[in-house]
C-alpha cells in the first residue's frame, strides 16, 4: 500500500469509452504510484461518467495535456495521429492504445516528434506482457530449433466488445485486421524478434468477408529479414471460432503460443511434445494491464512497448489493408 506522502504521477485519459470505464477503472486503483486526475471525451456524458468513476476532472484536451505527466489515448485508430501530436510535450509520457497508427508515415512522424521534443511515446500492445509471449520469445532467442521457416497466425471468436463509438462497425479501420489482428500479428513479430530491425513484406493474397470494416480476413504473405525469409499465414475472425494460437515452424521443431492469456507454451521437438510453464502466473487482463502501466510509470522494462518497436507492425498492417482483396466465399 502506498504511503500517504508517496508521490503519484498525474494521468490524463483521452477517450472515455469501454476500455476506460470498464478496464482502466480496475487497473489504476491497483497502481500506487499513479492517479487518474483528468479525463476528456468529445461525448460529454462519457467524460462525466469517467470523471465520477476516477474522481477526476473532466477537462479539455489542452488542459489535460498541460497538467498531465502521462497522457493515455484510448480512442478509435483514425484519431490517433492528431491526438498523439497534441499530447506530446517535453518530459511527459504518452501511451497510445493499439493499433498505433493506420500508416507507417504517421507512425514515423510522431516518433520523430517525440524524440525531438523529449517526450516518451509508447504503444499499449499489452499482450507483449503475457507470460506465454515472454517465454516463447526467450526460447526463440536460443536458436535451439534452427531456422524459422513459417508462422501461422489463427485467432477467432464471437465479438463481444461493447464499443461505445461503434467504430468497429462503421470505420474502415475498425475491421478485424486492425482490431484483434493487430494484437496477434504483433505477438508473432515480437516473439520472432522481428521488431528491432527493418523487414520487407510481400503480400501474396488477401481475402475478406466484406469491404472494410471486415469481420473475417485471410492473408498469405512473406517476411524477409536480414537473416531469413519467412512464409506467413494469417486467419482472423470475430464471427467464427478458430484455434487461437500462433504456430512457429522451424527446421527442427515447432512452438505453439496461445493468443489468449495463458501461462504456458507447447513445444514440439525431436524428443516429442513438451508443455513449458511460465513462473509468472498472471490470472486476468487487469493484472496484465497493471504490469504494462507499471512498466511505463516506474520506467521499469518500459522499452518493451516503446513506439519505435511498432514500425514493422504498422507497415505490415498497412500493406495487408491496402492489398487488393477478394471475397472469402468467391
Amino acid at each position: 500500500m502506498a504511503r500517504n506522502n508517496e508521490y503519484k504521477k498525474k494521468i490524463g485519459i483521452i477517450g472515455c469509452g469501454t476500455l476506460t470505464t470498464e478496464f482502466y477503472s480496475k487497473v489504476f486503483p491497483n497502481i500506487s504510484t499513479a492517479s487518474v486526475e483528468y479525463v476528456c471525451d468529445i461525448n460529454k456524458s462519457l467524460s462525466t461518467l469517467a470523471s465520477k468513476i476516477f474522481n477526476a476532472a473532466s477537462v479539455s484536451i489542452e488542459e489535460l495535456v498541460e497538467n498531465s505527466e502521462l497522457v493515455i489515448i484510448a480512442t478509435p485508430p483514425q484519431t490517433h495521429y492528431e491526438l498523439v501530436k497534441k499530447s506530446l510535450k517535453p518530459n511527459n509520457s504518452v501511451v497510445c492504445e493499439k493499433p498505433f497508427m493506420v500508416n507507417t508515415k504517421d507512425a514515423e512522424d510522431v516518433i520523430s516528434i517525440s524524440e525531438n521534443i523529449g517526450s516518451s511515446l509508447y504503444v499499449a500492445h499489452m499482450r507483449r506482457f503475457y507470460p506465454s509471449v515472454q517465454i516463447a520469445r526467450k526460447l526463440f532467442a536460443t536458436g535451439i530449433f534452427g531456422k524459422l521457416l513459417k508462422i501461422g497466425i489463427y485467432e477467432g471468436s464471437r465479438f463481444k466488445y461493447k464499443s461505445v463509438s461503434n467504430y468497429v462497425a462503421n470505420d474502415k479501420t475498425g475491421g478485424v485486421l486492425f482490431d484483434s489482428g493487430s494484437h496477434c500479428l504483433d505477438m508473432a513479430l515480437y516473439i520472432a524478434h522481428l521488431t528491432d530491425s527493418k523487414i520487407k513484406i510481400k503480400v501474396n493474397n488477401v481475402k475478406k468477408d466484406q469491404e472494410e470494416p471486415s469481420h473475417d480476413i485471410f492473408s498469405c504473405f512473406t517476411i524477409q529479414s536480414n537473416t531469413s525469409e519467412i512464409k506467413c499465414e494469417l486467419l482472423c475472425s470475430r464471427v467464427k471460432f478458430l484455434s487461437n494460437k500462433i504456430t512457429f515452424i522451424f527446421e527442427n521443431g515447432q512452438i505453439d503460443v496461445p493468443t489468449s492469456l495463458e501461462n504456458y507454451i507447447r513445444v514440439c521437438g525431436p524428443d516429442g511434445i513438451t508443455i513449458i510453464n511460465s513462473p509468472d502466473q498472471l490470472k486476468n487482463l487487469t493484472q496484465v494491464y497493471c504490469k504494462q502501466y507499471k512498466s511505463v510509470i516506474n520506467q521499469n522494462n518500459d522499452q518493451i512497448i516503446e513506439a519505435k518497436q511498432f514500425i514493422n507492425l504498422t507497415t505490415l498492417l498497412e500493406t495487408i489493408y491496402n492489398h487488393e482483396s477478394s471475397l472469402i466465399n468467391e
